[in-house]
């Protein structure tokens, strides 16, 4: 089976490039992940990477700041 056999056509892209472009006609099932597995699935990887950027963001904060953020961007002086 192909994507062919489930309506999708390949608009543009080359076996070896990394980018696919591809399209399908509109027929009331146009969810990418279609079942409650690949859902789930799609969810894990999309907090995964959220969860690495934030830590990453976070990390390179307190770099940039030295752990004294709140006073770097507010001028928090402490008695």
């Amino acid at each position: 089976m192909t994507y062919s056999d489930f309506g999708w056509t390949h608009l543009k892209g080359s076996r070896w490039g990394s980018i696919q472009y591809w399209q399908k006609n509109a027929d009331g099932r146009d969810e990418i992940f279609s079942d409650a597995g690949s859902q789930v699935a799609y969810y894990k990887r999309l907090i995964k990477y959220s969860l690495m950027t934030a830590c990453l963001f976070y990390i390179y904060t307190m770099i940039m700041f030295k752990g004294n953020i709140f006073v770097a961007l507010f001028d928090i002086k402490f008695i």
